[in-house]
């Protein structure tokens, strides 16, 4: 897993056997990463580029909480919502 997706799942611990030395000894080398993420967007090697969409930007300026939650050893993440109560007809 990503460290920076580690940090946005506010997960409780990670637990990891190899050092980077280890992952770079054996083809993966992350140094490049932490590289290109101090540049700005244009100079990375990768080319980024910025698109903005009216309903992508009014969903996160709302706060829309993730559809996902998972409990940590800190307690819930986006706690699960109730569940719509359903009728007897099987409808909403």
């Amino acid at each position: 897993m990503c460290l920076a997706a580690a940090y946005w799942a506010r997960i409780g611990r990670v637990f990891y056997a190899n050092t980077t030395a280890d992952a770079a000894a054996i083809g993966f080398d992350d140094a490049v990463l932490y590289e290109q993420v101090a540049l700005a967007a244009e100079q990375r090697s990768l080319p980024c580029e910025r698109l903005t969409l009216d309903e992508a930007e009014a969903v996160f300026a709302s706060g829309t909480r993730c559809p996902i939650s998972c409990r940590t050893d800190r307690g819930w993440i986006n706690p699960p919502l109730p569940s719509p109560r359903r009728s007897r007809s099987g409808r909403r």
